[in-house]
């Protein structure tokens, strides 16, 4: 679904003045800024919450600074669905599907368990309005070997392996935990690279 450009201006200019203040949130520097727009009790001492900071049984409304991509480790899914409005810039999302860079006024509906990644940012970064509804699952990453809670893999990092290699013409990257089950790559893969995340 798109927007009009319009729609969008109009948008933009208004959360342009929440932009100027500090972010409610940062998670990683050069990655991205996190605004709580709605729908939560916001206090002067309010602190993060970590992942997502306080919550409303009804959802949640963003604003999103996109600086840089998410962590290339794996595909990741949310604990809601979840819609992205994208005000200004690009980014690259890459799903189990696709790849596709969603520009301004590109609305992108997704189910909780839709596995995506941002793999990259246009210079300049990215703005998006990020609307979640209410929790229903616990989310996590989508790793060769199986669905991995972000909290195991948290916990797990210093014990991560990473595999880059080539089949069927592309370039694939799988993370697994030492210890869990083998992983067997694709008969006629070639491994460019292997190493241990620590």
């Amino acid at each position: 679904m798109k927007l009009p450009a319009m729609a969008v201006r109009c948008m933009l200019r208004a959360v342009k003045p929440v932009m100027q203040l500090a972010p409610d949130e940062t998670i990683k520097e050069r990655y991205l800024n996190r605004w709580w727009l709605a729908l939560h009790k916001r206090r002067k001492d309010e602190k993060t919450m970590g992942w997502g900071g306080p919550r409303s049984r009804l959802g949640q409304v963003y604003l999103h600074r996109f600086e840089g991509p998410d962590d290339d480790r794996a595909l990741h899914d949310h604990p809601w669905w979840n819609v992205s409005i994208v005000l200004e810039g690009e980014y690259l999302e890459v799903t189990e599907t696709a790849a596709t860079w969603r520009k301004p006024g590109d609305v992108v509906f997704r189910k909780a368990t839709a596995a995506h990644r941002i793999a990259a940012v246009a210079e300049g970064g990215c703005t998006t309005l990020f609307i979640t509804g209410p929790k229903v699952r616990e989310w996590g990453f989508r790793m060769p070997n199986g669905f991995v809670p972000w909290r195991e893999l948290q916990e797990a990092s210093s014990e991560l392996c990473e595999v880059q290699f080539e089949y069927g013409g592309r370039t694939h990257c799988w993370v697994f935990v030492l210890g869990q089950s083998p992983v067997a790559l694709p008969e006629g893969a070639r491994v460019l690279r292997a190493r241990r995340l620590t």
